[in-house]
């Protein structure tokens, strides 16, 4: 069985872990993904033998892009020749309506119509709806999700735009059926998950007060003899570069870094799950921090994560981006307490993501060995 996968592939912690989920969870299954990033070939996707990375010439596919038709190329001379199963798209903020949307909005388009013009499935998963600005977008999606058989949020907010389609439904996070990883919490550590507001247009104005907040909380659990680590999830949007910055501003020598670096996921999770606190930027930080029962505090830098963390009352307490001059250290530090409690019918929840595209599976994978 042969299925194409759309996923946003840039070496980015939340995206590896949807990927290595799916991979998992359906070894029988053959997977076809467009992968223009030669980083994959030897990260930790080089163990999955059951993957086929499809790749164009860097000149090509510039040309394809540009000219919109790097969608009907892929068709017609990669995947119909393939003659491929069903298609899924899985990530979480995919449905942006950023500069240039039209483009993949477009490609989406024509794939998923031809793969139902061909009485093939096509899945969305692990995924939430927006930012956007007008009716318009979401319109536009409302009757393209017509030619999808089943379409799975992560929140309440994006399934209540679309709730009228009954193919449309909504689970938790799939990163929330994670396994938890029982290792003990090492006494007197903070993990702070570090973001890089520079390259995101609605927060830039806020870069200089982040990165200073970034600064003092540093120091004032260096006071407290806290060995702090700033973590980044996805080199590739700049979280390093934030981190240097922070490293620079601060009078300290002594900060620790946890770069995710895409070799080997389970390394970086270990130590991910060791730290007693967390100070969650990054949208997975706050859901591994639940999962692996950290205590956390999470900074919010876009609505997804807010809705998501209120939505399954996985925190209650929170900052905003724009808010960050007001948040209070020693407030931080009461706050810290009011740890969740791990609620399993939500991670059980998590998992039904998967719930159609395990009986369209399954379903193929019995018909094949009846043939």
């Amino acid at each position: 069985m042969k299925i194409l996968l759309e996923i946003y592939l840039a070496e980015n912690l939340g995206d590896d872990l949807f990927l290595k989920m799916i991979l998992e969870r359906y070894p029988k299954v053959t997977w076809y993904i467009f992968c223009q990033k030669k980083a994959y070939d030897t990260n930790f996707l080089k163990k999955y033998k059951n993957v086929r990375l499809l790749r164009l010439p860097h000149f090509l596919y510039m040309f394809l892009y540009r000219t919109s038709l790097l969608e009907k190329y892929q068709y017609h001379f990669i995947l119909k020749k393939l003659n491929l199963d069903a298609v899924i798209n899985i990530g979480g903020s995919i449905f942006m309506e950023i500069k240039g949307w039209e483009k993949l909005y477009n490609r989406r388009r024509f794939i998923w119509r031809k793969f139902k013009s061909k009485d093939k499935k096509s899945f969305v998963i692990g995924s939430n709806f927006g930012p956007y600005n007008g009716k318009e977008f979401v319109q536009k999606y409302s009757e393209l999700f017509s030619y999808v058989d089943d379409v799975c949020f992560r929140d309440l907010y994006s399934y209540s735009l679309f709730n009228k389609l009954d193919n449309v439904r909504m689970e938790p996070d799939m990163i929330l059926a994670l396994e938890k990883i029982n290792i003990e919490k090492k006494r007197g550590t903070i993990g702070i998950s570090v973001i890089n507001l520079k390259n995101r247009m609605h927060l830039f104005e806020h870069s200089n007060n982040y990165i200073d907040k970034m600064v003092e909380i540093v120091e004032f659990y260096e006071k407290k003899e806290y060995q702090v680590t700033l973590i980044s999830f996805c080199k590739e949007e700049g979280d390093e570069e934030a981190i240097n910055e922070i490293i620079k501003k601060s009078n300290s020598n002594k900060i620790g870094k946890l770069f995710y670096d895409a070799t080997e996921i389970e390394n970086f999770l270990n130590q991910f799950a060791s730290f007693e606190k967390i100070i969650a930027c990054r949208f997975h930080s706050a859901i591994l921090s639940y999962v692996f029962q950290n205590k956390f505090y999470p900074l919010i830098y876009s609505k997804k994560t807010s809705d998501t963390l209120m939505d399954y009352k996985l925190a209650n307490i929170m900052t905003k981006i724009e808010d960050i001059q007001m948040l209070n250290l020693e407030q931080l530090e009461i706050d810290f307490d009011r740890k969740s409690t791990l609620n399993t019918t939500i991670s059980e929840n998590a998992e039904n993501h998967f719930l159609k595209i395990d009986a369209y599976i399954n379903e193929q994978i019995k018909g094949e060995q009846f043939e």
